[in-house]
């Protein structure tokens, strides 16, 4: 998709610097505005990022204060005054601000989440960049957990989905269409359930009782467990009790009810808007038309249509990775796609469709990447665990060897306790009477899994995961499951951790070797493009 402004918001903060200062940072990863100092790790990035617009030929001028590009790297936004060309006080953007085309700028976290404030110069870009003549982009430069309740990151503070996309409608985010439409309502023929209908969760069937709760979906009045009915929407209208009169039942509602109790079907009808499936699939066709078709002019295809989550991590979860794009593909459900369910992109997902903001793309990644002037080199992150050093520290290193454009090869060693000569000793030292655990870590026949040791007693399995919480795994998942002595046996003999890596991994071969050095080869890409690497989903 080609795109007539881009704006690149860099999370900074200004909390904990002694501390963090102590840790040994560089002295560039800070900057002093208006007399607060802040920090930001990634200060290169900026200028590589004007570097490939400006090598993408788009009308880009090299230049920080002349020209269409504009590039804050020593100013924290939100404690400029808002004159000059960020100027907002008349509720319109500035003359010299339209005539841009990219921005990059600072922006403390801390400010972000002081939800009493607005700050003019944010505004007056999240103006610009919402602005209905152009189509626009906007990218979040921070640190990403890749967890289930993981936020944007930066120093020793983090920045929740809600908080990030309360920011951006506080300071003026909209999308053509979305701002008089309705909230969803009640669900066809909704009713109070009596609390005696019931006696188990319609949910998830587990029956109730003093410790597990009744609770009625506000949009369709059926009765569910608290955690089968903790998500929130706001409903047009909301069942609030059941009311009785002489001649009948009726129920009591309620409008325009803010944050309601509803059941997890009803919160994915209200989050997309459908009353059927067959809505849902028909709206999802037309998102995917709209965004395979760039040209479109209708409005509903400009102002802000999409924000790139360019951090580690933004399109997983601790146990399950988004489906990354295929480069081959332009059109259909896998050019748009899906992220998965609790990753930051689909939490930042929800808070849009909350707020009924239609439309707008959220790319991801589920790699640990830091960004060259070709592309987005891929993080492996794979640390072993070695010797301690002189401080009694534990040393994890990532080892790579054959690294080249296009293909990245590294070993590890292929026993659970790495090349830590501790560790070993405290492998085959176990008290007597206790089960031996295998150490060798074995790679699937299909090369795409990682068996950490072969097997082990289940009651071993706690042991096995120390050793795992020794090494360094960031971006795998990590699942326990059981050994079959051969395929269809239905009793496992023993239990290990399956690790299996992200798309970025190709391959991983066992390389056996005759001194015991046994080894595991990991191949996989060394740069993607920016372009094929993400997840996407539309809100």
């Amino acid at each position: 998709m080609n795109y007539n402004r881009y704006l690149d918001l860099h999370l900074c903060t200004s909390s904990t610097m002694a501390k963090i200062k102590r840790q040994g940072y560089r002295s560039d990863c800070f900057f002093n505005s208006n007399g607060i100092e802040y920090f930001y790790e990634f200060s290169q990035d900026m200028m590589k990022q004007l570097l490939y617009r400006e090598g993408k030929n788009e009308g880009f001028t090299w230049a920080n204060d002349t020209g269409n590009c504009k590039i804050l790297n020593q100013v924290e936004l939100t404690r400029e005054s808002g004159s000059g060309w960020l100027g907002f006080a008349t509720g319109a953007i500035t003359e010299e601000l339209k005539q841009l085309r990219y921005v990059s700028c600072m922006v403390s976290i801390e400010s972000l989440k002081d939800n009493t404030k607005e700050w003019p110069n944010l505004a007056a870009l999240v103006h610009w960049i919402s602005d209905t003549s152009t189509v626009n982009k906007l990218r979040i430069n921070c640190h990403g957990q890749g967890t289930k309740t993981g936020g944007f990151s930066m120093g020793t503070v983090a920045l929740s989905a809600a908080e990030f996309v309360d920011a951006l409608v506080r300071h003026g985010l909209t999308r053509p269409g979305t701002d008089a439409a309705s909230a969803p309502g009640l669900l066809q023929g909704a009713r109070w359930k009596a609390d005696s209908e019931k006696a188990a969760c319609e949910k998830c069937n587990r029956p109730f009782s003093i410790m597990r709760r009744k609770h009625h979906c506000r949009r369709c009045g059926g009765l569910f467990c608290d955690a089968c009915s903790s998500k929130r929407a706001d409903l047009a209208v909301a069942l609030t009790e059941e009311s009785r009169t002489g001649v009948g039942q009726h129920y009591a509602t309620a409008k325009n009810v803010k944050k309601a109790r509803v059941c997890e079907k009803c919160y994915e009808a209200a989050m997309t808007g459908a009353g059927t499936v067959a809505d849902a699939i028909s709206r999802r066709g037309r998102e995917i038309a709209a965004l395979a078709d760039p040209a479109n002019p209708s409005s509903a295809n400009k102002g802000l249509k999409t924000i790139t989550l360019a951090l580690c991590m933004g399109a997983m979860t601790e146990d399950g990775f988004s489906p990354e794009l295929d480069p081959n593909l332009t059109v259909g459900p896998q050019a748009a796609g899906t992220v998965v369910r609790d990753s930051l992109a689909h939490r930042v997902l929800e808070e849009l469709r909350r707020r009924n903001l239609r439309g707008i793309r959220i790319a991801a990644s589920n790699q640990i990447v830091t960004s060259t002037e070709q592309g987005i080199e891929n993080r492996f992150g794979v640390k072993i665990p070695s010797d301690v050093n002189q401080w009694g520290r534990r040393v994890l290193s990532e080892r790579k060897v054959g690294l080249s454009a296009t293909r990245n090869e590294f070993s590890v060693p292929a026993y659970i306790w790495g090349s830590s000569t501790m560790l070993q000793r405290t492998h085959t030292r176990r008290p007597a009477g206790q089960p031996q655990i295998s150490g060798n870590i074995k790679v699937s026949p299909c090369g795409r899994r990682l068996y950490f040791s072969e097997s082990a007693a289940r009651a071993d399995l706690s042991v096995v995961k120390s050793f795992l919480n020794c090494w360094g795994f960031s971006g795998w998942l990590q699942t326990e499951i059981g050994v079959l002595p051969q395929p269809g046996a239905a009793n496992a003999i023993g239990y290990t951790w399956q690790l299996t890596p992200p798309n970025r991994v190709d391959q991983m071969q066992f390389v056996p070797s005759n001194n015991n050095k046994n080894k595991i080869k990991v191949i996989g890409r060394a740069v993607d493009m920016t372009k094929q690497y993400k997840s996407y989903e539309v809100s």
